[in-house]
């Protein structure tokens, strides 16, 4: 029998086992999903090509539903799954649903059996790429299945407190709590049935946690109800003194399995990794620690398990009462913090000869969308009161509610104008801002008072001939109601379809907060950071429910995670556009599976902001469709293609330079795509265009000693110091040396700065990776520890994360379980707070376990290993983590004899053949030379040996790569590049430990073969 799982992810098992197969694709589940939500009425053909293939012609979309249909009703072997002509919908005999049972048990009066079934949010995680409507559709369904969640569980709850089942009210209300925290109704209940099991400290402890949150997330104090209710317990409990300073609430229990502490989800039932579809529930359940230097076995390995089944359950964000630790990532960076040499080795693009992008969306075939751009507005009233700034914003947010224009954001205007020459608000320096933006219309205006009430007058001005298009005045007896009347009139000149509800519904109600909040955004822009973040803290003192104060303040401080989940829960409160915008930024941070997803709305919705595209360059390029984001960001060089050509170091720079960002982020995918001709083409355009831009020269260096053309990168890096002299030279320089094989000198600075309290990671971390490419394994073991010790243990039973590298010195010493066993315990720690980077975490260090029990000829678990992979790559956005599976699989494989099945796999595990996991090009070249395929194994060695330092020097050495493309070289009979492969390995293992004495000897007989021919 078929099942379709709708609630906390999709899938679709026959008989308990997944489909697999056309079953299994994500668009076809979909459409099952469609119709099980339409039930017996069905759902019109017309309806399903709208919401799943809204991108393509009416006759593709026709082709593409009768396909899936057809291969539906093929692989799951009946004809009768889905039946219909226009109108097409399930047939309920062959296949049964969670979303049929929960709505049946509703409707039959029982709700305990409906709740039993909703066992996460319907759909949760799931989108289908380039079908926006359908991520609509399914957040309308899903907000209300959870409502009539809510509604089931309030009812048990209640029964269950006028029944006097106390104790079974308490779970019922913790359910409702979980699921709505800031909810007083909820809260007083939950408190009620606490005390009537006798558990006045409970409910005292759930006040205070209720309290905090209030007060942290609205700025709120409690009902007075709630309020009354506590003194009461308070007073009861005989503890007096606790109305004077409420205690600190407790910190909360590390959720159970299968529960979670996300705000707004029913803790019981959330699936672990957020928002992807969730392990089944028979999967989630607690396993022994495996603790190092003990037994290297646990019982739970011992035990059998179905077949399948993932090795661990899927992890639950960490619950902490004062919310996530901040993550340090910058958004708004400064100048100079833009010319480090390295960069990170992150890299930079410039497309060329690209001119300013106009936005013209279609409306219809003979009409375009209307761009515009909110200008200045002057200030007549007699007071200056200061107004017209927020209130050009106020009008610019509340028009781009309207549907059927594009509006300018005024972060974006306020970018613009930076760039211009003399850096004024001028009209002209506007007007130049605006046509820069892809604006066809301006708007501005005068504002004065009359007697109590204001008076704006407006007026449209068309950019491209720079006649008047209309002008009128509304008045109002505040900011909040003229820009009401006056997006009211500009919609009506517009000919378009105006917003609906209340402007300050959806930002703020607080003048005050408002004028802070724009002019704590024009000091951002203007460079003035503490200024910025101090207005927009205050803003958000003001009315603590602002959410694009959140957000910006968030971003002044260089990315606070906390402040940025924060306005995430209150963008439901924002305008669809910054809802967007908050979504996007956010899941770029947190490497959320919805980055893609959220990128692609905002850039279809609002095409005329360039934030956007970098946001989709950057999720394309580490999903790793590296083509779509060269396109993607090659439209944010040409959106902001002016601040490619100015000097950062001149004091009227620009803050921010979003080309900029983007070149990093392209040259980095040309770079992923094994492309250093064409990263070096643009960087070089780059430098010719900005020849005083030390970013521009640091990036090229950075790929001048990615191709191994060291004095070209030296003299890269020399141009940057004279540009920017209080950068050095040294640390490039480091690198350069170590990746020429010239190991004194790095080896000798890692020492010291290994002894440094301030540098000790780096240089014990490098260290340690150079000894082993030096094939002195032994010695490498020092400074790996000492780095593993110095890390705090996140607790008793676990080991640091920087304990990758000493388990990499066991694998490299031939001990691979001990290796395993570190790998395995850092996967165990608590390491993350969000839910996404858990994921990463699982699948890096679970992948590195499996390499070394393949390495150790322990094959037992990687068949479970990998599923667990497979399941938590779907927990993050990353690419390589999605893909890291395959790579266990061809372990298996390859164990197994199956020299085919086994390069299938690795291939399929291939993220970037330079930017991947390079231990997988290690192991799927060596299958290669098995398979009598040289050239291959030989091209994805020299690939490996492009990339970054981390990716060919922790995992699969330099040395080692460089062995495997001699060996494939020579194989394939290319006598010089064998040879000079060869000879780097000779060298790099000149004085190694005994234990590499064959392979070194191996490679100085062929070097004397090779050069005797």
């Amino acid at each position: 029998m078929l099942r379709l799982k709708t609630f906390g992810g999709l899938s679709l098992t026959r008989d308990g086992a997944p489909v697999e197969g056309a079953g299994a694709q994500r668009r076809r589940l979909a459409l099952l999903a469609l119709l099980a939500a339409a039930g017996e009425r069905g759902l019109p053909r017309e309806k399903i090509l709208g919401l799943l293939w809204p991108e393509s012609d009416l006759e593709r979309a026709r082709k593409s539903l009768a396909q899936a249909v057809y291969a539906l009703r093929r692989e799951l072997g009946s004809e009768d799954l889905i039946v219909g002509v226009n109108e097409l919908r399930l047939g309920w005999e062959e296949l049964t649903s969670d979303l049929a049972e929960f709505r049946a048990a509703l409707g039959a009066d029982q709700p305990a059996e409906a709740v039993a079934h909703y066992v996460g949010p319907f759909l949760d995680g799931v989108y289908i790429d380039e079908a926006p409507e359908f991520e609509r559709w399914a957040a309308t369904e899903r907000a209300a299945l959870a409502h009539d969640y809510v509604v089931a569980v309030e009812r048990l709850a209640r029964e269950a407190d006028r029944n006097g089942e106390h104790r079974a009210a308490v779970g019922w209300w913790r359910r409702l709590a979980n699921a709505d925290p800031l909810n007083g109704k909820v809260a007083l209940g939950l408190m009620l049935a606490l005390r009537a099991t006798g558990d006045r400290g409970g409910a005292l402890q759930h006040y205070r946690v209720y309290e905090m949150l209030l007060s942290q997330e609205l700025d709120l104090a409690p009902d007075r109800a709630l309020t009354q209710l506590a003194e009461e317990l308070r007073r009861s409990s005989g503890a007096p003194g606790d109305t004077a300073v409420p205690a600190a609430p407790a910190a909360p229990a590390a959720p159970e399995v299968g529960m979670s502490t996300v705000p707004g989800t029913p803790a019981a039932v959330r699936p672990l990794v957020s928002p992807q579809p969730s392990v089944p529930a028979a999967r989630s359940r607690p396993i022994s620690q495996e603790r190092i230097g003990i037994s290297g076995k646990t019982d739970e390995y011992a035990r059998p398990r179905p077949l399948g089944e993932p090795l661990y359950p899927t992890p639950a964000p960490a619950a902490d009462a004062a919310g996530p630790a901040p993550i340090r990532k910058p958004f708004l960076s400064r100048k100079s913090t833009r010319y480090g040499i390295l960069l990170g080795f992150g890299l930079g693009l410039l497309v060329t000869g690209v001119a300013t992008m106009r936005v013209m969306v279609s409306r219809d075939a003979n009409e375009e969308v209307p761009v515009v751009a909110v200008g200045l507005i002057q200030d007549y009233t007699r007071a200056r009161e200061g107004l017209t700034r927020p209130l050009a914003d106020m009008l610019a947010t509340n028009l781009a509610r309207a549907e059927g224009v594009q509006v300018i954001s005024t972060a974006r205007m306020y970018e613009l104008l930076a760039q211009q020459a003399d850096g004024s608000d001028s009209m002209a320096a506007i007007m130049g801002a605006a046509r820069a933006a892809g604006a066809t219309e301006l708007l501005d205006g005068s504002l004065i008072d009359s007697g109590g009430i204001y008076q704006l007058d407006l007026r449209r001005t068309r950019l491209a001939s720079g006649s008047l298009g209309s002008a009128f005045r509304v008045s109002g007896k505040d900011l909040f109601a003229l820009v009401e009347a006056g997006t009211s009139r500009l919609v009506g000149s517009l000919g378009v379809k105006g917003p609906t509800g209340s402007f300050a519904e959806v930002t703020t109600g607080s003048l005050l907060a408002y004028r802070l909040y724009e002019e704590g955004l024009r000091s951002l822009f203007a460079g003035q950071g503490e200024t910025g973040e101090r207005l927009l803290r205050d803003a958000l003192v003001e009315d603590s429910t602002f959410a694009m104060a959140a957000y910006w303040l968030a971003r002044a401080r260089r990315t606070d995670l906390e402040l940025l989940n924060r306005a995430l829960r209150l963008s439901d409160r924002a305008t669809d556009r910054e809802r967007l915008i908050i979504r996007a930024g956010w899941a770029d941070l947190t490497d959320d599976p919805s980055r893609l997803a959220s990128a692609e709305s905002l850039t279809t919705r609002y095409p005329a902001e360039p934030e956007g595209y970098v946001w989709l360059g950057h999720a394309q390029k580490w999903t790793g469709d590296f083509a779509a984001a060269v396109v993607s960001l090659q439209r944010v060089m040409a959106m902001d293609s002016l601040s490619l050509s100015l000097d950062p170091r001149s004091p009227t720079a620009p803050v921010r330079c979003l080309a900029c960002e983007a070149v990093t982020e392209l040259a980095g995918a040309y770079h992923m795509m094994d492309s250093l001709g064409a990263a070096e083409r643009v960087l070089r355009d780059w430098i010719r265009r900005s020849p005083n831009n030390p970013s521009a020269w640091s990036t090229l260096a950075g790929i001048l000693s990615f191709d191994n053309q060291f004095d070209s990168a030296l003299a890269a890096a020399r141009t940057v110091s004279a540009l920017s002299p209080q950068v050095s030279q040294e640390w490039f320089k480091t690198h350069v040396s170590w990746r020429a094989g010239k190991y004194a000198v790095p080896d000798s600075i890692f020492r010291a700065m290994g002894e440094s309290p301030i540098t000790w990671g780096e240089g014990l971390k490098w260290l340690s990776i150079s000894l082993r490419t030096q094939g002195r394994v032994q010695e490498a073991l020092a400074p790996a520890q000492k780095l593993r010790a110095t890390m705090k243990a996140p607790r008793k039973d676990a080991v640091p994360y920087l304990g990758l590298f000493e388990a990499q010195v066991w694998f490299d010493l031939g001990n691979p379980r001990r290796a395993a066993a570190i790998f395995d315990s850092i996967s165990r720690a608590p390491l993350f707070q969000v839910a996404p980077q858990i994921a990463r975490n699982l699948v890096w260090t679970q992948t590195l376990r499996a390499t070394a029990l393949a390495a150790a000829g322990d094959t037992a678990l990687l068949q479970r290993i990998a599923d667990s992979v497979e399941v938590w790559g779907r927990g993050n956005s990353y690419g390589r983590d999605r893909r890291l599976h395959h790579h266990v699989r061809g372990l298996l494989l390859a164990a197994r004899g199956d020299l085919e099945g086994s390069a299938a796999q690795f291939r399929q595990a291939i993220f970037s053949p330079t930017g991947g996991y390079t231990r997988t090009n290690l192991e799927l070249g060596r299958v290669l030379l098995r398979l009598g395929r040289p050239r291959e194994a030989a091209s994805l060695a020299e690939s490996a040996l492009r990339g970054a330092f981390e990716s060919t020097g922790t995992y699969a050495t330099q040395t080692e790569m460089a062995e495997l493309a001699a060996a494939a070289w020579d194989a394939a009979g290319t006598r010089d590049s064998a040879l000079l492969r060869y000879r780097q390995v000779a060298s790099n293992w000149a004085h190694a430990d005994p234990a590499f004495g064959p392979r070194v000897e191996r490679a100085r007989l062929r070097i004397a073969a090779l050069s005797g021919q």
